[in-house]
């Protein structure tokens, strides 16, 4: 008997997280040219020609914060002060802003204080106001080139986003999207995974601006997506919604609940960001295909499973993962967002100091065992080369027992590097943080909008080891491309890991 095949279309229904991250995957021996077409470049800023501007100004005024203190919600008390626009304007301009210019051949790029794949910067971050002093409500742009909130519908939007509000309930929410082909410009198929992880980096950065004002927030990323992308009113075939967040707030005497939300008219228009634009029908499947509510019922994802089917290297004990009692900051929150940079001149004969590399750890541990990363199974592994005191090799980490094991040992980065382009720069950092998940146990347990969700969570990891790395003055850099079943045989692991991310990070030339 001979069994019929199953066809592309029938797996990308059944798996589709899976066979897209298949789909997507770079192979040595099927790697094509791509010349980038310049002349086709798309904008990456947004423009919405006659909105009502309210401009921003550029000084933060807080008091100095340690970035690490705010890693740690627990710390902060959640005591905001009255929100209003200059409060708001704070907190839009904390989380995203120009930090730096640079000229290429064919052009300038401005840097920014949220990392992104090859600067490309999909993103865009709205907020929908209920009305507070100084602004009405209504749906608001952030214009990152020259920070103001421009405003693009004017009424209440929470009835439109969200069909179970309660009348009586005040909220700000902030919504982060992804215009497509910014990164698949450059990126082509596998550039939802750009888009994925540059919005993790945006709310990251928008997570600690709200929690430095002690702000409380919930992310949702399992949301209506049609309903939100009308509210927003983007053409959804070039740009969509990723990701909410939702912040409760005690409103002023006067709000306006009852205004009506405007008309929508001609506002897609500005989804478009290039004069030709290519749609990619794998990035509008794999779209598609997570925009299924998560499962009912969701299950937790083991991660610590995942290691039992490694031992322990010989005459090797678990590491307790414990806080560092001191952290030698080189620059304070927010400050430490004008010194993010993608840094990758590594020094292979400066080793990582110990206490940076508990730092190191304690950053990732943490979010990691966090209950709204612990569900999606999200898995971290350090690839150890130049570190004091520990032995080079591939370490677990445990967060059932917040423990750090060997069960590998050796120099592997130079390995990695290969398997990662070739980029032998990554061989001379001192640790590589390796995130990788079992997309097969991740869908069957949520969904597949659960992929939407690991690899958030991975780009929110990103961007905090980014900032731990520019607090401490070390270098940081985030790869997403790589040859993606030799960076897992590099290590060994089972067929059915994925590799979502990876950072390197070490010592860099001053």
């Amino acid at each position: 008997m001979i069994l019929p095949l199953v066809s592309e279309r029938e797996e990308m229904m059944q798996n589709p997280a899976l066979h897209y991250h298949q789909l997507s995957s770079y192979e040595r021996s099927k790697m094509d040219s791509h010349a980038l077409d310049w002349e086709n470049e798309p904008s990456v800023y947004k423009e919405y020609p006659g909105g009502e501007v309210f401009p921003i100004p550029l000084e933060v005024k807080m008091p100095p914060v340690s970035v690490f203190e705010l890693f740690q919600p627990q710390l902060r008390e959640e005591n905001p002060p009255p929100l209003s626009f200059d409060l708001l304007g704070q907190i839009m301009l904390l989380a995203e802003m120009l930090t730096g210019r640079a000229r290429h051949a064919n052009g300038e790029i401005w840097f920014r204080s949220v990392a992104s794949a090859g600067a490309l910067y999909p993103c865009e971050l709205y907020v929908a106001c209920p009305g507070i002093a100084g602004l009405s409500a209504g749906l608001y742009h952030y214009r990152v080139k020259k920070p103001a909130l421009v405003q693009i519908r004017t009424g209440n939007l929470l009835p439109e986003l969200f069909e179970a509000s309660a009348p009586d309930e005040s909220r700000l929410v902030f919504l982060v999207s992804a215009i497509f082909f910014r990164s698949s410009w450059k990126y082509r198929d596998r550039a939802y995974r750009y888009h994925l992880l540059d919005s993790g980096h945006l709310l990251e950065n928008l997570l600690l601006a709200l929690r430095a004002f002690s702000f409380a927030a919930q992310v949702e990323s399992n949301f209506d997506d049609q309903r939100v992308n009308d509210v927003l009113a983007v053409d959804s075939r070039r740009e969509a919604c990723l990701a909410l967040v939702r912040v409760p707030f005690t409103p002023p005497a006067a709000t306006e609940t009852a205004v009506p939300l405007s008309p929508a008219d001609g506002l897609s228009r500005r989804s478009q960001v290039a004069a030709r634009e290519k749609f990619y029908e794998t990035i509008q499947q794999i779209h598609q295909a997570t925009s299924s509510s998560l499962l009912s019922g969701r299950k937790k994802v083991p991660v610590d499973d995942f290691w039992s089917r490694y031992r322990p290297v010989a005459g090797q004990s678990d590491k307790e993962i414990a806080p560092p009692v001191t952290v030698n900051e080189v620059c304070s929150y927010p400050d430490v967002l004008l010194h993010r940079r993608s840094r990758r001149n590594f020094v292979s004969d400066e080793p990582l100091s110990t206490s940076s590399f508990h730092v190191v750890i304690s950053l990732v541990a943490e979010a990691v065992a966090s209950p709204s990363f612990a569900s999606l199974g999200l898995t971290c592994g350090f690839l150890v080369g130049s570190v004091a005191g520990t032995e080079p090799g591939f370490y677990a980490l445990k967060t059932a027992d917040q423990s750090l094991t060997l069960v590998a040992a050796g120099n592997f980065l130079s390995h990695m590097a290969h398997a990662c382009l070739d980029q032998r720069w990554l061989g001379k950092a001192a640790v590589h943080i390796l995130l990788f998940t079992d997309l097969t146990a991740l869908e069957n347990a949520v969904g597949a909008r659960g992929y939407r969700d690991v690899m958030l969570a991975a780009g929110r990891l990103g961007q905090r080891l980014y900032l731990g790395a520019a607090a401490l003055e070390l270098g940081c850099c985030a790869v997403g491309a790589f040859y993606d079943r030799e960076a897992v045989e590099v290590l060994e692991l089972p067929e059915s890991t994925n590799l979502l991310y990876l950072l390197a990070v070490g010592p860099v030339k001053k």
